[in-house]
């Protein structure tokens, strides 16, 4: 195929125009080092929303032989953290900034290899010299079975002439990631001209910026090989040629996609939206067969309310499902909740808590959870309609608990810009007798998060004026933590949290009352019905005004956006049974008639 051959011959070119090989005479070779397998990867690369990209060819050394410590050293290599995504999607949101990008083409390659290693030579680089003869290499392909053609690909290796010596990191090897990662990291801190002079991030060292006076400001973040950047245009047009001059690579103006992500942006608005819509169409056709077999209808909720924390399953129970793809059906919709879908976080983690022995109910619990997560797919994360209460880069916190055994369950939120940032749900790890411990040791997590990011946000110049409010619905809580006094030796592990509170309480973060109906994890402690969860959803994830913690007087407001939400979730419901359908197609007394039904349960 055309397509192939063009991949192949793109590859193999980089590696001679980087120099990556040299041949050495097999004599001459140092008998101490390792030789290696040269192969051959080939891939087919899809675009977030399902779409054909290209084609793909990457050449990879055969690490798995080599030695630790004698043929590869270091192995670690850094990539951003999701909480650092989305605050970087947060600021270019509020600055209205439009985020571009550059992929770096064969990044490992520009990256010295530390020891020295050999390689067989592949037997195709004979015929990349001379394409000319490639319709005689498929006959005598076609004319060998499976195993004869594996042999062929590995070469002569009874009786060679040369080898090729390795000189820079190439794919395979363990210790490749952390030569590419402290090369590119040595390219954008060091001083200018050999560099790019920016400042790298304490909190997390694959995020970088750089600022010009007067107003001149550029910010960096890296996953492996993909650069997303946004500032103003002197800047970033400066970036993109001083990249571009020392690595090949991808420009995209828009960037549209990062890591599995969607990303929709409208700097004109202000806004910028995560999605993972593909991503979650592909698990949906992964497991869609056991939704017929296992009777799994529509449901506008991921857990019914009736189901608590699950439990593991007992041996009988385990040995029945244990074929069903479980794990890598609640694995699959981890990576979703944890980075676009926070609403989702209760569910898998209740999930996978009974990992290791599920049941056949604990299956059709995660085929409803994946079947609800599909209907949301065109929804995510959206930064820019901020809360009219707080300012758009303004921290704000809430966190909340509840009382159970064996131990409680914890969640804590930090939003900006209208959206999450961080959302963590849990169980505590320590052992609480009473409301009050739990909600006392989750805002000490909560604070210990807060206080995190605002170290953050002060390193990039973008410190916050006020403390950070925390958010809880639990008098006796703040209460306890404004005024502690002697406690029982039972209790001293609460004491501990509370005086380091008190300590940083003020200019750090001040703790503030909120209605338990307004509390917005309340998603991450409990399932919830379906008109709170949509609601205290929407808040967390920006597509909606959060409600007011404490002014009843705008209740009415948050009584006429529930109606609102309601009205959505039964179209929705409506298009999960009877298709996709247009909205205005729906019958007005028929979505009146649902929400009369909840007219008793207003208050």
């Amino acid at each position: 195929h055309e397509g192939w051959w063009t991949a192949i011959c793109a590859e193999l070119k980089q590696w001679e125009k980087l120099g990556v090989t040299k041949t050495v005479k097999f004599a001459d070779r140092n008998p101490n080092a390792a030789i290696i397998v040269l192969t051959a990867l080939f891939d087919t690369k899809y675009k977030p929303n399902g779409d054909f990209d290209k084609r793909k060819m990457r050449q990879v050394g055969g690490g798995h032989i080599l030695r630790e410590g004698i043929d590869y050293l270091q192995t670690y290599a850094p990539t951003v953290s999701g909480v650092v995504v989305r605050i970087f999607y947060a600021i270019m949101a509020a600055y209205r900034v439009m985020v571009s990008s550059i992929d770096i083409s064969t990044a490992y390659l520009y990256a010295k290899l530390p020891t020295l290693i050999y390689a067989w030579v592949p037997p195709y680089y004979y015929y990349f010299e001379h394409p000319e003869l490639l319709p005689e290499l498929r006959t005598k392909l076609r004319k060998l079975d499976k195993r004869q053609r594996q042999q062929w690909l590995k070469g002569d290796r009874k009786s060679p002439d040369t080898l090729l010596e390795l000189c820079m990191a190439v794919y395979g090897i363990p210790s490749s990631g952390y030569s590419w990662w402290k090369h590119l990291e040595k390219v954008l801190t060091q001083p200018e001209p050999d560099g790019l002079a920016m400042i790298a991030s304490t909190y997390d060292r694959c995020l970088f910026w750089k600022f010009k006076p007067p107003s001149d400001w550029l910010m960096v973040i890296c996953w492996t090989d993909d650069l997303p950047y946004g500032g103003t245009e002197k800047m970033k047009q400066w970036f993109k040629t001083e990249i571009l001059k020392r690595f090949k690579g991808t420009h995209v103006p828009c960037q549209d996609s990062f890591i599995g992500m969607e990303i929709v942006q409208d700097p004109e608005y202000g806004s910028i939206e995560l999605l993972q819509s593909g991503l979650i169409t592909q698990q949906y056709a992964k497991f869609e067969k056991y939704f017929s077999e296992f009777d799994i209808k529509p449901q506008n909720i991921p857990v019914r309310t009736e189901n608590k924390e699950l439990v593991k399953a007992s041996d009988e129970e385990h040995n029945l499902a244990r074929n069903l793809p479980f794990p890598s059906l609640v694995a699959s919709m981890g990576y979703v909740a944890t980075w676009t879908k926070p609403g989702f976080m209760m569910a898998h983690s209740a999930l996978a808590s009974v990992m290791t022995k599920w049941s056949i109910e604990h299956f059709r619990i995660a085929l409803g959870v994946l079947m609800c997560l599909y209907a949301d797919r065109f929804r995510g994360t959206k930064y820019g309609r901020a809360n009219p209460k707080f300012d758009v880069l303004e921290l704000y916190c809430y966190a909340d608990a509840n009382l159970q055994l064996p131990r409680s369950r914890g969640c804590y939120m930090i939003g900006l810009n209208g959206a999450w940032i961080e959302m963590k749900t849990a169980f505590q790890s320590t052992l609480q007798i009473c409301t009050m411990g739990t909600e006392i040791s989750e805002c000490a997590k909560a604070a210990m998060a807060v206080l995190a990011i605002r170290f953050l946000m002060r390193e990039m110049g973008l410190g916050q004026h006020q403390p950070t409010i925390i958010y809880q619905d639990n008098q006796p809580a703040i209460r306890t933590m404004h005024n502690a006094g002697s406690m029982s030796n039972a209790s001293r592990h609460l004491q501990m949290r509370i005086l380091k509170m008190k300590e940083l309480e003020g200019d750090q973060f001040t703790t503030k009352f909120c209605l338990s109906q307004r509390m917005l994890v309340d998603i991450g402690t409990k399932f919830v019905p379906a008109i709170a969860f949509w609601t205290l959803n929407d808040a967390i994830c920006g597509y909606s005004t959060a409600p007011p913690p404490t002014d009843i007087g705008d209740g009415d407001k948050f009584d006429e956006q529930l109606r609102d939400q309601l009205t959505r979730d039964v179209r929705a419901q409506h298009r999960a049974v009877h298709g996709e359908v247009q909205e205005q197609g729906l019958d007005v007394n028929y979505i009146w008639e649902i929400l009369a039904r909840y007219s008793n349960t207003k208050k």
